[in-house]
Order: C-alpha cells, then structure tokens, then sequence
C-alpha cells in the first residue's frame, strides 16, 4: 500500500490458502485497486508466467515450495531473509533480501527493483530460471545417491 500510494505502477496478485484471517482482513481493508486476493487458484504457474516479480514476505518459512515455482518461470525473489530462503536466494544474483523484517525496509526494496532497467530484469530472470534447476527432481536424486554411497 505504501508503494501504490507513492505512484510506483505496480499491481500484486496474491493467491494461496491464507491462513491468517487478520491478515487478509486488514489487507482488504486498504481498499487498494492495486491489490488482488485471488486464494487458491486452479493454476497457479499460469499467473507465475505473467509476472515479473515474486513477493515473499514471511515471518517464518522453510523451504518454500512456491520459490522454486517462482524461480523455474524466471520471476525475481523479493523476499524477506528467514528459514531457507537465505540459502536459496544469492542477493542480487536471482533475487532480494530485505534488510530486516519492517514493512518500511522490504517496501523500499520493491521500489529499488521495480526501478530496475529492463535489461538487468532480464538478465536476472535467466539467473532464477537456471537456479531452479538444482531444486529438480533429477538433481535432487543425484545428490541424495552422492550423499548415501560408500
């Protein structure tokens, strides 16, 4: 909301299982045209496909699933520095951290890289689709085989 009010062109589409009814409360009460509580949706690569960035902002996380997804359709990380998306994210490489867990400290990481040009944009989402790649099923196999041989 903060972002939106300063006139950064920006639209968030927030889709998933939200399980804290607070939250999404007083998300929809910002009464903000920019922000879209979709829920679970049928889909979810296909909304993927069409973004630019993936916006992260837990409190807590292991390792999320959907970043991966993110990462694989080529969307760049802004996301904040908990669990094992510090070991996932190579800041500046395929995605953001946030400094610390303040709204004031990820809403100025979303304006330095919506400001990013376009060329840097794409470079990075080259950089994340690659690094999806460790994460793959095939990839992951190899490395447990690697781990449990004698």
């Amino acid at each position: 909301d903060q972002i939106t009010r300063k006139g950064v062109p920006i639209e968030l589409y927030m889709f998933g299982r939200f399980a804290d009814k607070e939250i999404v409360e007083s998300i929809n009460a910002l009464n903000n045209p920019h922000i879209h509580m979709l829920g679970e949706v049928e889909n979810p690569r296909q909304y993927l496909r069409n973004a630019d960035f993936y916006c992260m902002s837990s409190a807590i996380e292991g390792m999320p699933i959907s970043l991966i997804e993110a990462l694989s359709c080529g969307l760049i990380p802004v996301c904040t520095a908990v669990g094992g998306i510090v070991d996932m994210i190579v800041e500046g490489k395929n995605g953001f951290l946030s400094h610390d867990m303040s709204v004031e400290s990820y809403a100025k990481l979303l304006e330095q890289v919506v400001a990013m040009a376009p060329q840097e944009i794409e470079v990075m989402k080259c950089t994340c689709r690659e690094s999806a790649k460790k994460y793959s099923i095939e990839e992951c196999a190899k490395q447990y085989e690697e781990i449990f041989s004698i």
